[in-house]
Formats: C-alpha cells, structure tokens, sequence
C-alpha cells in the first residue's frame, strides 16, 4: 500500500504594502496554495487567525512555531554611562520605522547614542534625515555585521526599540534577541508577532 504523502507549508508573512497584488494573491494563488498543504507552521497567532480567514472551513491543521533565538547569549557588560545607549536593529526599509524614531529621540532632553544595525535601500535617505535634524553625531550607522558584533552592540545597549509601522513586520526577531539580553524593549503596537513578543509589562 502506497503511503500518503504530507505536505507541510510554513507562513512567516502577508502582503501588507501591496494591497491590490496581495488581495490577489491570497484569493487567487495562496488559497490554491493552502489546499493541497496537509500541515501549516506559523510563527504568531496573528498569522495563525489570518490564514484561518483564508480556510474557513478550518480544513488545514495550523500549528504555532516561534522562532527561536540562541540560548546563552552574552556580550560584554554594559558600561554605565550619563547617556542612554539605543539599538535599532533590521534593514534600513520603509516599514521599520526608522524616519519616526529619528523624529521621536530627536526631542529627548537628557543625553543619547543610537546605534543602528542593519543595511537597505534607505541608508543614504537616514543619513540626511539625521543630518537635516542635526542628530547626526549621536547616531552611529554600522551596516550589517556579524552575529557576534550585532550582539555585542545589544549587550552594551540600555534597551532596543523597534518602531515598526506596518504589518510587513511580522515578528521582529531582534526583540527576541533583545529579551535574550535581559534587555527592556520600546516598541508600536502591531496586530502582528511584534504584540506577540513584546507584551506590556
């Protein structure tokens, strides 16, 4: 007797920018897509409650699989300091908010240093963003880097924020990192795995 074949899909996340295109697509291909996938893995219960939407019926079985992050993460301790250490950590593109959070930190009273992590298209638009503000000696743009480096910039950092704004964003793995480090997380609230991750508190 031949043996059933399972097909398991994994959904990490949906079309938020492109409205029309992604409509389309999650009536046309996904949901072709979904019927023949015994088994679907998801990382947040956001993701979990949309692809329901797109299976009424609730024939697929739909699991829940965080991404994980490494256990045992350390870096060098942070150094205390009369100025407030920030990290931003993910590519440089429109939807992690890095335009606001210049806005935002821009307006503090009290000393700060931003360290941004990460590269994208939108690098040479944050860097005469920062300069227009005249924030520009208090942020320091690092590209991307190694996993020990990037980890060694949120040890030393006295919290991480992720100012994400649009649903593009469907989990944020470095607040897991984040949290790893014991470290506080500063963060817009998203109907996505962000709320999953960073809950008030």
């Amino acid at each position: 007797k031949k043996q059933k074949t399972i097909v398991i899909g994994v959904g990490h996340a949906k079309m938020a920018r492109m409205r029309v295109l992604g409509w389309l697509w999650e009536k046309t291909v996904l949901r072709s897509m979904l019927r023949k996938i015994d088994l679907l893995i998801v990382s947040t219960p956001q993701l979990k409650n949309f692809y329901h939407q797109l299976d009424p019926k609730n024939k697929i079985k739909i699991e829940i699989l965080p991404i994980p992050v490494e256990q045992g993460l350390s870096g060098p301790s942070r150094v205390p300091n009369k100025r407030l250490e920030i990290i931003i950590i993910g590519r440089l593109v429109y939807y992690k908010g890095h335009s606001i959070l210049f806005r935002a930190i821009s307006q503090l009273g009290f000393p700060w240093h931003l360290n941004i992590v990460g590269d994208g298209p939108l690098k040479g638009k944050l860097i005469a963003e920062s300069i227009s503000m005249g924030i520009q000696d208090r942020v320091k743009f690092h590209g991307h880097v190694s996993e020990q480096h990037k980890f060694s910039l949120l040890a030393s950092a006295d919290l991480l924020v992720a100012p994400s704004i649009a649903e593009t964003e469907s989990y944020c793995i470095a607040i897991a990192e984040a949290f790893a480090f014991s470290k506080p997380v500063i963060t817009t609230s998203l109907n996505t795995g962000v709320q999953f991750l960073a809950r008030n508190g």
